[in-house]
C-alpha cells in the first residue's frame, strides 16, 4: 500500500467516508483521492490560486513597481503597513487599465 501525501490537503474521515479539502480555498474536493480526476481538480484549484503578474499598464503594475521602488523600501514599517492595507482594499482593481497615461501626466507635471 502506498501513502499519498499532498502539501496543501487536509483530509478528514467522517462515518467511513474521506473527505479531502484544499487548505487554502477551504474548498471540497468532490472526486476520489488519489485519482486522475482528483488530481486534475486539485490543479486547476491551485491554478486559481496563483498570483498572476501584473499585466503592463494596469494598476496592479502600478502598484508593484511602487512597492518594489526605494520610496516604498525606505518608508518607516508602520508606514508601510498602513499603505499595504489601502493598496490591499484595492486588489479588485488590479486589472484595470490606466487609461490616457500622458494626459494623466500632463495635468500633474508642469
Amino acid at each position: 500500500m502506498t501513502v499519498l501525501r499532498i502539501k496543501g490537503l487536509k483530509r478528514y474521515r467522517v462515518k467511513g467516508c474521506w473527505y479531502a479539502y484544499h487548505r487554502k480555498s477551504g474548498t471540497r474536493l468532490k472526486s476520489e483521492f488519489g485519482t486522475a480526476e482528483f488530481i486534475a481538480e486539485l490543479a486547476e484549484l491551485e491554478r486559481k490560486l496563483k498570483k498572476a503578474a501584473a499585466l503592463p499598464g494596469t494598476l496592479g503594475k502600478l502598484f508593484a513597481s511602487y512597492r518594489a521602488s526605494a520610496a516604498y523600501t525606505d518608508l518607516a514599517s508602520a508606514t508601510k503597513q498602513g499603505y499595504s492595507r489601502m493598496i490591499n482594499l484595492l486588489k479588485p482593481l488590479d486589472e484595470m487599465p490606466l487609461v490616457g497615461k500622458r494626459e494623466f501626466l500632463r495635468t500633474f507635471c508642469f
